[in-house]
Parts: C-alpha cells; sequence; structure tokens
C-alpha cells in the first residue's frame, strides 16, 4: 500500500507500507543506485522495531510539532 505523494518543503514524499514496517520514499532525488537512463527515487526503510520500540515515530511526532510552531 502506498500513500499518495505529500509535498513537504518542495520534495515530494510517500510512505510505503512493507511486511516489516514502512518505507519513505522521495521521488524528487535520484538514487545512487539508478543507472543509465532509468530514474529511481530514494527510499529508507523503517521497522516495526525502530519506529514503535526505539521511538523514532514518536521523536519525529515531537519534530513535526516543534517544526509547525516555527521551534525548528
Amino acid at each position: 500500500m502506498t500513500s499518495a505523494d505529500e509535498d513537504v518543503d518542495g520534495e515530494m514524499l510517500c510512505v510505503q507500507s512493507a511486511i516489516e514496517g514502512y518505507y519513505i520514499v522521495n521521488r524528487s532525488r535520484q538514487s545512487p543506485l539508478g543507472f543509465g537512463d532509468s530514474y529511481m527515487p530514494t527510499e529508507i526503510s523503517l521497522s516495526y522495531h525502530l519506529l514503535y520500540d526505539l521511538g523514532l515515530l514518536a521523536l519525529w511526532q515531537q519534530l513535526g510539532e516543534k517544526y509547525e510552531r516555527g521551534e525548528l
């Protein structure tokens, strides 16, 4: 499952569900793994363990709130 692309400060991002977590895909940047004329967006995979058990999702939410308030 893939979310709709969202413009985040000029970067087109989407979130894709995976078996053990999620991918964040940046469609505005070329992956270093892209070769020749083919275009591959940059992506990062995040496991459920990292997001939930180790607290990365909570940290991102806190940072997002600070950004919205203009504190970052």
